[in-house]
C-alpha cells in the first residue's frame, strides 16, 4: 500500500506543475513579430524561453524558412 500512495502523490504533483506551467496569461503567439531574437530575449524566465523558441523554429520550418542541414558523415 506504501508504494501506491507514494506514486499517487508523484502522479498529483506531476500534474499539479503541469496545470500551474500550462497557465495562459503567459502565453505568447507564435507568429513572425513575436519569434524575433528581440522578443524571445525579453521572456525572463528561461524554461518558457527555450519552449517558444522551439515553438518558433517549428513555426518557420512549416513555413519553409528554416532547412535542416543534411546528415553528414565523418
Amino acid at each position: 500500500m506504501k508504494i501506491k500512495d507514494i506514486i499517487k502523490a508523484i502522479g498529483i504533483a506531476f500534474l499539479g506543475a503541469i496545470l500551474v506551467n500550462c497557465s495562459a496569461e503567459d502565453t505568447q503567439e507564435v507568429n513572425d513579430e513575436n519569434c524575433t531574437l528581440k522578443n524571445i530575449n525579453n521572456i525572463q524566465d528561461q524554461e518558457k524561453r527555450k519552449n517558444f523558441l522551439s515553438e518558433c523554429q517549428k513555426y518557420k520550418s512549416e513555413k519553409g524558412g528554416f532547412v535542416p542541414s543534411t546528415n553528414r558523415t565523418w
